[in-house]
């Protein structure tokens, strides 16, 4: 499990346009939607994408969103950023922070507490308000964060995120073209039906002109045959790799397996 196979056309699409993320240049869609059926290859193009953008001074902000999520509201959000309030020290998360974002952000990762101090709480509004305040708020911070490093948002499996991240992250996306924040996302689209919150977001967000599809097609047999002589670290025979092609249809997940 260690060389990419097959994949090469598809990274160098994401590396040139973090590039241009990274060089202040970038004027394009703001979500590189990452489709495909599942074991095609999309979270280890994800993690190439992210090796790259580590070594050229990129900052990360990531997250898996799980199957159980779609019942806790919040709960994708609320990962990236208590991974990114963990990484910090106080007085970064403090410039990050302004006006009544750290009494928002507080409410969905209470660690933050522990970090800044004692945060005093907003002043109260009207249900709707308060949650109009609370995605505002941050959404903006996640922003903030691109501000002052360029920075790469990773959701893995997007297709199992809450509704209300969802509505977040295409806040986040709105205001997000021309700033120094690129989105890249991962999702089985083959089980994805207009009815799953992620794919009304997809379908919102491409008629806006704000995604950039990479879709993962299955390998070739003759990519499957330089996996398999990476894998086994000898040359096979047609009939070995006939049998393990017609068996996988070319789905390198189940190659590997």
């Amino acid at each position: 499990r260690g060389k990419m196979f097959g994949r090469e056309n598809d990274l160098e699409k994401l590396k040139r346009r973090w590039d241009l993320v990274r060089l202040g240049e970038y004027r394009q869609e703001p979500l590189l939607l990452i489709s495909g059926e599942g074991g095609i290859g999309k979270t280890r193009l994800l993690r190439e994408l992210q090796v790259y953008t580590g070594l050229r001074d990129g900052y990360i902000l990531h997250a898996v969103a799980q199957e159980r999520d779609a019942a806790t509201p919040y709960a994708v959000v609320t990962r990236i950023l208590s991974n990114y309030i963990a990484e910090q020290p106080a007085e970064v998360l403090r410039s990050r922070m302004t006006g009544f974002t750290a009494g928002e952000v507080v409410k969905l990762v209470p660690h933050l507490s522990e970090k800044l101090g004692q945060i005093q709480a907003n002043p109260p509004l009207d249900p709707s308000a308060e949650r109009a305040r609370l995605l505002d708020q941050t959404s903006q911070f996640l922003l903030n964060i691109a501000n002052y490093q360029p920075t790469l948002l990773l959701i893995d499996d997007l297709h199992f995120s809450d509704p209300a991240s969802l509505e977040i992250l295409q806040l986040v996306l709105r205001q997000a073209v021309g700033s120094s924040l690129l989105v890249t996302a991962a999702y089985r689209d083959v089980a994805l039906r207009y009815s799953n919150p992620a794919g009304r977001l997809v379908t919102a967000l491409e008629s806006d002109g704000l995604v950039f599809r990479v879709p993962l097609r299955r390998l070739s047999q003759n990519t499957i045959k330089q996996m398999l002589e990476a894998l086994l670290g000898n040359t096979v025979s047609r009939k070995f790799l006939r049998s393990i092609y017609q068996a996988t249809e070319g789905n390198p997940y189940f190659v590997e397996e």
